[in-house]
């Protein structure tokens, strides 16, 4: 875990830090900072998004192993609907 963090450190510390400064000139007012809060919240987005790729990646590994068939898919089921 600790080497994680090690890992996304200089990346998230690049989305954090100039928000974390602007928020302090600004006296944290939400609307001075939109920006640079929008490039931290997408960084954030990205990271839930591969945390997801790489969850149906061990689901899939763990299934097969089991003898399941499953196949990997980035759309929801609803969008598949026909």
């Amino acid at each position: 875990m600790i080497g994680n963090a090690f890992k996304l450190f200089p990346t998230w510390f690049t989305a954090w830090f100039p928000l974390n400064k602007c928020g302090q000139a600004e006296l944290y007012l939400p609307w001075k900072c939109e920006t640079k809060c929008h490039i931290y919240e997408k960084w954030e987005y990205e990271l839930v998004k591969e945390r997801m790729i790489k969850m149906k990646i061990c689901e899939q590994e763990a299934n097969s192993k089991s003898g399941k068939k499953s196949t990997i898919s980035l759309i929801p089921n609803i969008a598949n609907a026909s």
